[in-house]
């Protein structure tokens, strides 16, 4: 029963963005900003460091559970002919600001990979337009508080996972010169199913725009230390958790009964 009970857990926890957990995940906070990655080594840009950037660190990673250790010091690194405000090097690893998406003609960064198609390998199913909450990462979106135009089976009744890919065009929201979505910003999508998925076809702001995401929007309160990671759904992590809770306590109340059931009577054999 435990792990039953393990897996329930997982399964309605398992809506929260990666980096909304965080802890350890490659990520690297310089200037209140998050960055991580997005292209592997193998496919990234080929890359020429420029200037050495003072007061960049390691989020602190409690994947053991408890308390939150204090980021740690690493070394950053600019990007010639890239805005440190958009991508850096750090940790060995090209990283891009949370919001940013690489796949989209126009970055600044050419990889050696093809560009990511969403739809090369499937037939697009039926048109449709979500509005929601947007949850950025990098070169990824998850939207919140969804309304639909059709039918579409939501995480938690509360979610959705789009893809954006090199033919998604996004208007109206930017930041230094290139497409770009706050955390919590407010987005009408356009989109087709591809398979299991969601492909955006065209993003466009559905609300006032929203300032630059913070570290803390994207890694949760409490990433500096002292504390657990609160995820940056707040409360539709709580809702997750309760409806978790509850699963668990009903699987453990079945399994008691059918122990019953299945128990010789007092007296028998």
């Amino acid at each position: 029963m435990p792990a039953l009970a393990a897996a329930v857990v997982t399964a309605a926890g398992g809506v929260t963005p990666a980096a909304a957990l965080a802890s350890c995940a490659s990520f690297t906070v310089w200037h209140d900003t998050a960055y991580s990655q997005y292209w592997s080594a193998a496919a990234g840009p080929r890359l020429q460091q420029g200037a050495a950037l003072r007061g960049a660190v390691a989020p602190g990673c409690n994947d053991t559970g408890g308390a939150v250790p204090s980021p740690a010091p690493v070394g950053a690194r600019a990007i010639v002919g890239v805005s440190p405000a958009v991508a850096i090097r750090s940790q060995g690893l090209l990283l891009v600001v949370s919001g940013y998406f690489p796949q989209l003609p126009g970055f600044p960064l050419v990889p050696r990979a093809a560009p990511y198609d969403a739809t090369r390998t499937c037939r697009l199913g039926p048109a449709l337009t979500l509005t929601g909450r947007a949850l950025p990462g990098v070169g990824r979106i998850v939207l919140a508080d969804v309304r639909s135009s059709r039918p579409e089976r939501l995480s938690d009744h509360l979610l959705i996972n789009l893809e954006v890919d090199v033919h998604t065009r996004i208007t109206g929201l930017a930041r230094n010169g290139l497409p770009y979505i706050g955390e919590g910003q407010r987005v009408r999508i356009a989109a087709r199913r591809c398979g299991g998925s969601l492909v955006a076809r065209t993003i466009t702001p559905a609300g006032p725009i929203v300032r630059g995401s913070t570290a803390e929007d994207v890694l949760g309160a409490g990433w500096r230390g002292g504390g657990g990671v609160v995820g940056r759904l707040g409360g539709v992590n709580r809702i997750a958790a309760a409806v978790a809770l509850l699963a668990v306590v009903v699987l453990l109340v079945l399994g008691m009964r059918a122990g019953r059931r299945g128990s010789p009577a007092p007296g028998s054999g």
